[in-house]
């Protein structure tokens, strides 16, 4: 967030902090009792508070310089109470966020509200009020449904200032919903917060299901719309899920988890954004906790692998690179490729811990992949989406490169063009990645939709054309035009263009013919790379290379 006026108009302090504690610029903030800017900047947080307030701070940003993950702590300066949030900005400073709390927290929870906007309540008093809902509800025999809402990109807002911009968000957000009586007849409800993403809201007394349906409708619409602030302008899109007591559950808790379930098939589902609970969904909800425990465990276990793929020149069949890909060796369902659980992994937080596993293991392969080739030969990585998102991926490159392991200019980093396409702001992270060396390879191109001024301004030096698209080429009219096209934009882009899915000599010909240089496929023999001298799977722990977060 760079837009000044926005940050002017948080109810916190907000300040650039260096690992020694010493403030190195005031962002902004008119809650705090602090001095203004030019006597801020390059005093020491001992100095602002007290020296034991600024050495617990101090304690907590060298933490968080260290794991790489966002710290919290509260403390009581002057008789007042303050939270404060603070997260890494690079190697040697912080962003910290310091709020000032009500002065009577125990009162604020009783009430259940946080200046969330109109008629909502936080999660404690949501829930109570839910289960005496219910409860109401089932001894009247009337109509309760709840509908769970996650809006999407309100976590991208929290990682950042949390509560601050979280709460004017929410505020803008409940503040157009639809009241009851707007919508016409049929329906009462009541909006609570289950947490900076999460809404929800009980209806009573809908009618039928079709009206149902409407109020739904009614807050996709509402919630769908941009949130202006200041200048700046943040586009939200919100998943609806729904239960009906009764039909899908007759107690509180289990109402909410199916509602639940039916919120993840709306956000998998993204066309429609609505989607009422059935059996089918419970069935898959329950075979998706098994997925993520076993996930959870196989991390931990090791039971994940590499594979590596060569790419060659399609010229002379040279291997140029290897690129890795990740899969699961699961003891009872055998080898599992990674569209068979990244899925589980995206929907339950496991993607980042995934993708920084990989990037190590590949680290500690290293020695084993030199054997494949010879004297500039890249080693090609594909990180997932929220290793890019999660702003850890640049310094992860940097710890490898420092070690003196390898050169900047071996290593090769692969980035669907569908995450491009959704990364908000992709520039900068592939910028810094470029500035170190390392080459970016745009993977599945043509699958989706990426701006071509957009990608004409990235720094990248390939682009990776879907398999799918290369596979279907000899037979399918409308295919072999959009690798023709695509590799026509690589050259017009001076890109190298490369060609997955390169099965047979004919292929191969055609492509050249095209001008695409580099592929890889069943053409140029075993597939993946066979290491004789290396078990892939083994349960042997990885070395530590960078600090992980928890699983």
């Amino acid at each position: 967030m760079k837009d000044d006026s926005l940050i002017q108009a948080l109810p916190d302090w907000v300040a650039f902090v260096r690992r020694d504690g010493v403030v190195q610029r005031q962002l902004g903030g008119r809650g705090l009792r602090l001095a203004a800017q030019a006597e801020v900047e390059g005093r020491s947080l001992s100095e602002l508070w007290s020296p034991e307030i600024g050495a617990s701070l101090q304690q907590l940003i060298q933490r968080t310089l260290k794991d790489r993950s966002t710290g919290e702590m509260q403390f009581s300066f002057g008789g007042l109470r303050y939270h404060s949030r603070i997260q890494a900005q690079g190697r040697e400073r912080v962003l910290c966020v310091i709020r000032e709390l009500e002065s009577d927290p125990e009162s604020e929870r009783r009430e259940g509200v946080r200046g969330a906007g109109r008629g909502a309540m936080e999660r404690r008093a949501f829930v109570d009020r839910f289960k005496q809902q219910v409860a109401d509800a089932s001894l009247r025999e009337t109509q309760l449904a709840i509908l769970m809402i996650h809006v999407d990109g309100l976590d991208a807002v929290g990682r950042m200032f949390d509560f601050a911009l979280v709460d004017q968000v929410h505020t803008a957000l409940l503040s157009r919903l639809p009241a009851p009586q707007d919508g016409g007849s049929g329906g009462q409800w009541s909006v609570g917060r289950l947490g900076d993403s999460v809404l929800a809201a009980v209806v009573e007394r809908f009618g039928d299901r079709e009206r149902l349906r409407e109020i739904a409708t009614l807050f996709h619409e509402s919630l769908s719309k941009p949130v202006t602030l200041g200048s700046a302008t943040f586009t939200l899109t919100p998943s609806l899920g729904i239960a009906v007591l009764g039909e899908d559950a007759s107690r509180a808790r289990s109402l909410l988890e199916n509602a639940q379930s039916a919120m993840l098939e709306a956000r998998r589902n993204e066309r429609h954004g609505v989607s009422f609970y059935s059996d089918t969904l419970r069935i898959r909800s329950l075979a998706r906790l098994d997925v993520e425990r076993e996930l959870r465990e196989a991390i931990a276990d090791d039971q994940l692998a590499l594979r590596y793929h060569g790419r060659y020149e399609l010229a002379t069949g040279k291997l140029v690179a290897v690129q890795s890909y990740l899969t699961w060796q699961h003891p009872l369902r055998g080898e599992l490729r990674a569209a068979e659980f990244l899925p589980v992994a995206d929907s339950t937080g496991l993607a980042l811990t995934l993708s920084r596993w990989a990037l190590k293991r590949m680290r500690q392969e290293l020695t084993m992949l030199r054997t494949a080739g010879g004297p500039g030969m890249k080693f090609s990585f594909g990180a997932l989406r929220q290793h890019f998102a999660a702003n850890v991926l640049c310094e992860d490159v940097r710890s490898w490169i420092d070690s003196g392991e390898i050169a900047a200019g071996e290593l090769e980093l692969r980035i669907p063009e569908k995450v491009l396409s959704n990364l908000g702001a992709p520039g900068a992270t592939l910028r810094a990645l470029s500035q170190q060396g390392v080459s970016v390879v745009i993977d599945e191109f043509g699958r989706g939709v990426t701006s071509l001024p957009k990608l004409a301004r990235l720094p990248v030096a390939a682009l990776q054309l879907d398999r799918a698209l290369v596979l279907s080429s000899p037979s399918d009219a409308v295919a072999y035009k959009a690798v023709r096209a695509a590799v026509a934009i690589a050259s017009a882009l001076d890109l190298q263009a490369i060609a997955s899915g390169v099965d047979d000599a004919a292929q191969r010909d055609i492509l050249l013919a095209m001008g695409c240089n580099q592929g890889l496929g069943d053409c140029f023999g075993a597939s993946p790379l066979q290491f004789p001298q290396f078990e892939h799977g083994s349960t042997e722990k990885l070395r530590s290379a960078w600090p992980s977060r928890s699983i």
